[in-house]
């Protein structure tokens, strides 16, 4: 999860721009991987296998505001990691492990963000301006020093995540 002051920064831009449909802030957060559905020994397996990452502490500095538009249709609005090499270790880290139990890798080239909002006929004249308007976003930095394996349930008000286990890192 996001930390606070970084959480009340990304809310304050969630205002101004039509046909989005902003994620409450209490929902921030970043991807490392997506599992998708697994079986009950599956996901106690990759409990353990997560639980026994060796990772040291580091900082994420939220820079930046994107869109994922596959076919020039946006679809997700989102804030960018600075400098995601350290959370790009981190995936690559989960990907070795998650491979060890056969677990299928994702498709898509990892591209850490916190979404802000999904977007249904955002007209692109009102996207382009809004992305003049905050695309020098920046939070300072804050320390990540865990992750969570976490379920999702998807649901008419969107996704429900419940937090299946807790990994803590190595202080620096």
């Amino acid at each position: 999860m996001i930390p606070e002051p970084q959480r009340s920064q990304l809310a304050l831009i969630q205002a101004g721009l039509e046909g989005a449909h902003w994620v409450r802030p209490e929902k921030f957060h970043l991807t490392l991987r997506f599992i998708g559905e697994v079986d009950e020994p599956t996901a106690r397996d990759i409990e353990s296998v997560l639980g026994g990452l060796e990772i040291k502490n580091f900082q994420v500095h939220l820079q930046g505001i994107g869109v994922f538009d596959p076919g020039n249709r946006p679809r997700s609005l989102w804030a960018a990691v600075k400098d995601h090499a350290p959370l790009q270790a981190l995936h690559e880290k989960c990907n070795q492990a998650l491979r060890r139990l056969g677990v299928m890798e994702e498709r898509r080239k990892y591209m850490p963000h916190v979404s802000l909002a999904r977007l249904v006929n955002t007209h692109s004249h009102d996207l382009l301006h809004y992305l003049e308007s905050y695309g020098a976003f920046t939070t300072p930095p804050f320390e990540v020093d865990h992750f969570c394996l976490i379920r999702s349930h998807l649901t008419r008000h969107g996704a429900a995540y419940e937090v299946l286990e807790e990994f803590e890192f190595f202080p620096q």
